[in-house]
């Protein structure tokens, strides 16, 4: 592209149809709290037992067969993980319909990268009816263009199939997207697939992210647009860091 042509998808010079990918439990959406109050729920109900915080703390980031899985051995469950899972959805879909917020600085991070002509999408670990429900009562469904859910592919995070379906339908090159997670099997996921990753620490996570290769740690969501900028800044102009 000649120095006088624009890419149609460029913003302030950099980046021309970078992507940035958002994950949404514990970082758009504070739907873990919501989640684990109604895996507490099925437990009490199904084995009169309450969730402990180490296990707790060990579903975060995961797709529900696999949190289901994990509990079934851990306590016992004589249910299959299918009846699980549908008592949790149960339980859990109204409360996400009804309770979900936004995490601070989550709408206003997406509303402006948007402003910029980023294209933008989620890959969640959660069922896609799921995520589609907490995109809409945010508002941000139009706003984010691609939806990749954890019931479209085979593996969960850690792996990272979920990121490679979503660049796919991005029609992007892992390579120029930014993932921004808040787990540490989030943040293993979007590097195996080849994506720059900012970590954004939910409390619930907070002693995984900073160890597992992000390449930026950020406190919040508050103040994030600048730093995605900066970083898909170095991503399209390497040699030119401080520009």
């Amino acid at each position: 592209m000649s120095a006088g042509r624009r890419h149609p998808h460029a913003s302030d010079g950099y980046g021309g149809g970078a992507a940035v990918i958002f994950d949404m439990d514990g970082l758009l959406a504070d739907t873990e709290r919501l989640r684990l109050a109604a895996v507490g729920c099925v437990l009490r109900e199904r084995r009169g037992v309450e969730l402990s915080h180490d296990a707790a703390a060990a579903l975060v980031g995961l797709r529900t067969d696999d949190i289901w899985t994990q509990l079934r051995a851990r306590y016992a469950l004589t249910a299959s993980v299918k009846e699980l899972e549908a008592a949790h959805a149960a339980a859990y879909d109204p409360l996400l319909r009804a309770q979900v917020e936004a995490m601070p600085g989550a709408h206003e991070t997406v509303v402006a990268l948007r402003a910029r002509g980023h294209p933008l999408a989620v890959a969640s670990a959660s069922p896609r009816r799921q995520v589609l429900a907490v995109l809409d009562r945010l508002g941000l469904r139009s706003i984010i263009g691609v939806v990749a859910a954890g019931d479209e592919v085979t593996h969960d995070k850690p792996a990272p199939d979920v990121y490679l379906l979503t660049t796919a339908r991005l029609g992007a090159d892992p390579a120029r997207c930014v993932a921004v997670e808040d787990s540490g099997p989030g943040v293993a996921a979007a590097k195996a697939a080849g994506l720059r990753v900012v970590a954004v620490p939910s409390p619930a996570t907070a002693g995984q992210v900073a160890i597992v290769g992000a390449d930026l740690v950020l406190s919040s969501l508050v103040g994030a647009e600048a730093h995605i900028v900066g970083l898909l800044r170095r991503m399209s102009f390497p040699t030119d860091a401080t520009a």
